[in-house]
């Protein structure tokens, strides 16, 4: 018996019986995915359908425990036909995934994921498939990352792996460099990579135990630097807004390179600042609001690209908006939340993609900094912590001491500011 000769039993039945019960519609479909067993097997393609309708059905009734079961049914279906999947079993997987991350049942999200990556993959659907394997990277840095430090540095550098490999390669292959779509993926590409840096240095540099910990994972690491050799992805975002005669994405892509530029040479950061200033002006763009964006100091480097300045200084005042310190007409520097406890140092990764909710518990340290005129952070102070621990406060500061900021500017000058506040979030992990 097919699948549509049993649908249609099934719909002849429901529409036999004025308004069903929840429990009647499914008892139906316990009758559908009966026939079809006998009919075809255990694992046929089509029992995906009535598995799914019976745990829409359980999950109304709130009878979560069952709904799990099926679930785990319809996915051992879908894994024996993975050379026949339908792109109709994605919002499946993915409710799979949300109802395990928000449950906190973490185990199986990462063949979730790659289940999702193989239908996306089948269905030559190749900017899905990169937002997906920019999710399991967000997994595997996130909610997936283990409770111990050990854990989590390992996690980092699977999703790492995920990203320098499986990520770039799919851009390079499938799409054009001047393909606007691919802007955002090549800034996450490089700001990936930035952060592997920042998370070995922070680590090599905070006590022994991290070193080797690190050298057993990453052989020399002790002497690894990351080459900033993602800049190139940078500098082809650069040529596709000169190939396109954008002069306002020009300089918001020299303005982006020169934030990762900071860090190693400031005579050749700061020239860049310069020519991108130069850009904005070429392109029209009003002196006062170039002169406004560079008057802030900017935590960097920044989590997305902004193609446009107004984009980018609407980002700043979001981020200046969003806390304020206590005490009236203190400067501050907006809200940094870091990836974890294991790593201060490294910002929380962010993604535009995620369906599951992410953690939202954070302790709250309020940090008192001063930024010097190349962007240097010293003399941070903890002005207000929670917990109040003093080893986990050192360690905060540590983390604070090695981030680094684009300088407020004046005339192309770089302005040292004392007594910045600055609010630092960092995501309480159960374990």
């Amino acid at each position: 018996m097919t699948a549509a000769a049993l649908t249609l039993i099934w719909s002849s039945g429901s529409l036999a019986a004025e308004n069903p019960t929840p429990l009647e519609l499914l008892q139906e479909q316990e009758t559908v995915l009966g026939e079809l067993e006998s009919a075809q097997g255990a694992l046929h393609p089509d029992l995906v359908t009535p598995l799914q309708a019976m745990v829409d059905l359980l999950r109304e009734q709130s009878e979560f425990e069952r709904a799990a079961e099926l679930q785990e049914q319809m996915l051992e279906v879908m894994q024996a036909n993975a050379g026949e999947q339908s792109p109709d079993w994605i919002p499946s997987l993915k409710e799979m995934v949300a109802g395990r991350a928000n449950s906190g049942a973490t185990d199986g999200v990462d063949d979730l994921l790659r289940g999702l990556r193989i239908l996306n993959a089948a269905q030559h659907d190749y900017p899905e498939l990169i937002r997906t394997i920019e999710l399991e990277a967000h997994w595997l840095m996130t909610e997936g990352a283990g409770t111990t430090g050990e854990q989590r540095v390992k996690s980092f550098l699977r999703a790492q792996q995920v990203l320098a490999n499986q990520y770039a390669l799919l851009i390079g292959e499938f799409f054009d460099k001047n393909d606007p779509m691919i802007i955002p993926w090549m800034y996450h590409a490089t700001l990936n990579n930035y952060q592997l840096g920042e998370m070995i240095m922070f680590l090599c540099a905070f006590d022994d135990y991290s070193r080797r910990r690190l050298e057993a994972q990453i052989p020399g690491v002790y002497y690894y630097t990351v080459k900033l050799g993602n800049l190139d992805w940078i500098r082809d975002i650069g040529e596709h807004y000169s190939a396109v005669d954008d002069l306002e994405g020009q300089a918001m892509a020299k303005i982006y390179e020169a934030d990762f530029v900071l860090r190693a040479s400031r005579s050749e950061a700061f020239e860049l600042y310069e020519n991108a200033r130069e850009l904005l002006r070429e392109a029209g763009v009003p002196e006062e609001r170039i002169g406004l964006y560079f008057s802030r100091p900017q935590l960097i480097p920044t989590s997305r690209f902004y193609p446009t300045l107004e984009e980018a200084i609407g980002k700043q005042e979001a981020d200046i908006a969003a806390w304020s310190p206590e005490q009236q007409g203190a400067a501050h520097v907006g809200t940094f939340r870091a990836w974890n406890e294991s790593v201060p140092a490294v910002a929380m990764p962010v993604s535009d993609h995620v369906f599951w909710d992410s953690s939202s518990n954070y302790y709250q340290v309020i940090v008192e900094l001063n930024i010097s005129s190349a962007g240097r952070v010293s003399a941070v102070g903890v002005i207000d912590m929670e917990p109040e621990d003093e080893e986990f406060q050192r360690y905060v500061r540590r983390a604070v001491l090695s981030k680094r900021f684009r300088p407020a500017m004046v005339e192309g000058r770089g302005q040292s500011l004392r007594d910045v506040q600055m609010r630092v979030l960092i995501p309480r992990t159960e374990g």
